[in-house]
């Protein structure tokens, strides 16, 4: 006589082809071991698996598609079945379904933007002295053009620069024409910007990793 061994966690079955029952030594007859059985289990199928039903004494064929890692066709987030009775649903994917190019293009105007502040915040050099571009620099060079202008000065004792260089007496003619020359670089490169993007939507750009921004 054959037995079939269960699994005592989850009830599937071991041993397909099952194993010789012992001998009882006692009634010189064949025994059941504990978690076995000798029911026959039923033919196996693609993604079924037998599961002994305690409760009718009878082998079940369950759905087992443990270990499978699917999609849903509108998310990009995957899920890993880890039980047995789980079944994918329909129109499950088994690879992450495309991007969609809104989400695409959004990413490209992302990174073109992020480009343009990197080439905008280096500012600009006038007379050896370096003047960054980026919105804090800009608003100090600013409130700095506004202070001495308002005391009536026309130098700047001492001026720190972008490149962490400091000046004596430097000019306030230097800075006004400075803080002109970024206003005019920015908006050069948010001319750029403007036409990288177009580019995105209207001529199918798509690699914006070597963008020129001169």
């Amino acid at each position: 006589m054959k037995i079939y061994d269960i699994n005592p966690n989850t009830n599937e079955l071991i041993n397909e082809l099952g194993r010789a029952a012992p001998l009882d030594k006692m009634s010189g007859g064949f025994k059941v071991t504990g978690n076995s059985t000798n029911k026959v289990p039923k033919p196996k199928k693609k993604n079924k698996i037998n599961v002994f039903n305690f409760v009718i004494g009878e082998w079940e064929l369950k759905p087992d598609y443990r270990g499978l890692v699917y999609y849903l066709p509108e998310s990009q987030e995957s899920t890993e079945i880890s039980e047995i009775g789980v079944e994918p649903p329909l129109g499950y994917l088994t690879e992450p379904p495309p991007t969609p190019q809104s989400e695409l293009n959004e990413a490209l105007v992302f990174r073109i933007e992020k480009q343009r502040k990197e080439k905008e915040a280096l500012g600009i050099t006038l007379n050896s002295v370096r003047y960054a571009g980026n919105p804090e620099n800009r608003q100090a060079i600013s409130e700095a053009i506004n202070f001495l202008t308002e005391v009536g000065l026309t130098e700047f004792p001492l001026w720190k620069d972008s490149d962490n260089q400091f000046h004596k007496n430097h000019p306030l003619l230097d800075v006004r024409q400075a803080y002109k020359d970024i206003g005019i670089r920015r908006s050069e490169l948010i001319g750029l910007e403007c036409e990288y993007i177009r580019q995105v939507f209207d001529d199918g750009l798509s690699d914006v990793s070597n963008l020129t921004w001169k």
